[in-house]
């Protein structure tokens, strides 16, 4: 439909990166979350679109190089256009306040900052010439904070610290957010190299089987060395969803792989306790427990179907910790803890006592 927004990123040849990925392919994320524009379109250097063409992909975009043709063709005369600089990226909350203030303009509107031009709002029907969007003589000129500037090496520092702290997930709980403590510090790293996410959740399954098996020895000190390896393990899996959200590149498929990796780790916990106690302590009535919590976990898994209620409801308040979701990797904490006292059949008895307390919150729930 006409007037529709449009958005044009011009971009140079090289770019600084920061998170893993250059300031404009986040930016056209962020508008793309926020503004649901009609199309984005790159214009510049023709290697820029080569390189980041999964992210591209995803987004679904037009990508022109320099040498190719003129945008002209895919920016509508009659829809607005919003063009945006290379050298940084704005916060999704004044991205849209800038549109929002702009739209009602009947000529170009620029965001300035430190009196920069950041950011140009063009109206239908008027006419844009890539090479100098930016440069616009503007009737509006809005000051705004909200804008991560990438120039310099410590505006990038300043910038990648500030995405970070958009990293942790809404609801999560107490060892979700210390676990972030840790596994931010690792993808910092991780966003440097060529490491995709599902090589990511690779190297973490991996890791975690390997402390799976060292649960499932008879010494103290190799079931002490195998809990720490399960719990880094799965810090390094948790880095999957932040190096793919840093780089543009999460996607439903990886975060379905990343739920069947722990599952998988998860039974094997549980099936590598199950044999250490039946073949190192056998004077251990170790069925008991074990069978006390395929009952609980089946009983919830059924309540969780019935009810339909769980961590994300509204109602759950305090107790939204006593509902799991499908990633909920909480337990090692209690491993770690019984792993200490070499005492792997209390750690069933509390985990099944889990379970049942996490029945009990979605009928109180249902009954709210």
């Amino acid at each position: 439909m006409p007037g529709e927004l449009q958005l044009l990123l011009p971009h140079p040849a090289v770019l600084p990166l920061v998170g893993g990925i250059p300031a404009p392919l986040r930016t056209a994320q962020r508008a793309a979350a926020e503004l649901s524009p009609r199309r984005i379109v790159f214009w510049g250097d023709s290697e820029f679109c080569r390189r980041w063409s999964p992210q591209l992909k995803m987004l679904g975009t037009a990508c022109l190089g320099a040498d190719g043709e003129s945008p002209g063709q895919f920016l509508d005369p009659d829809g607005a256009v919003l063009a945006v600089s290379p050298m940084g990226f704005p916060s999704p909350a004044a991205l849209r306040r800038f549109v929002e203030q702009t739209r009602p303009a009947r000529k170009p509107a620029c965001w300035n900052v430190e009196g920069q031009t950041v950011a140009v709002y063009y109206p239908a029907g008027e006419q844009v010439r890539p090479a100098a969007a930016l440069e616009a003589r503007c009737a509006q000129a809005i000051e705004l904070e909200g804008w991560w500037a990438t120039a310099t090496e410590k505006e990038r520092r300043r910038a990648e610290r500030q995405l970070c702290l958009e990293l942790p997930l809404e609801g999560e709980g107490f060892f979700a957010r210390l676990d972030r403590r840790f596994s931010i510090v690792v993808s910092r790293w991780l966003v440097r190299t060529p490491l995709t996410p599902d090589m990511v959740t690779t190297a973490g399954l991996a890791l975690s089987l390997l402390g799976c098996w060292g649960l499932a020895q008879g010494d103290h000190g190799s079931r002490m060395a195998g809990a720490l390896t399960l719990w880094l393990g799965f810090i390094l899996g948790g880095c999957e969803g932040e190096v793919g959200r840093l780089k543009l590149l999460h996607s439903s498929a990886l975060a379905a792989y990343d739920r069947t990796a722990n599952r998988l780790i998860t039974l094997a916990t549980f099936l590598a306790i199950l044999w250490q106690l039946r073949r190192f302590e056998p004077q251990v009535r170790a069925w008991i427990p074990a069978a006390t919590l395929v009952f609980a976990v089946s009983a919830f898994v059924s309540a969780r179907r019935l009810l339909r209620s769980g961590r994300d409801d509204p109602r759950a308040g305090r107790w939204s910790w006593l509902t799991p979701h499908g990633n909920n990797r909480d337990y090692t904490y209690v491993l770690l803890l019984f792993a200490t006292i070499n005492r792997f059949d209390w750690f069933l008895w509390a985990m099944a006592l889990g379970t049942g307390l996490s029945i009990w919150n979605l009928w109180r729930l249902n009954r709210a």
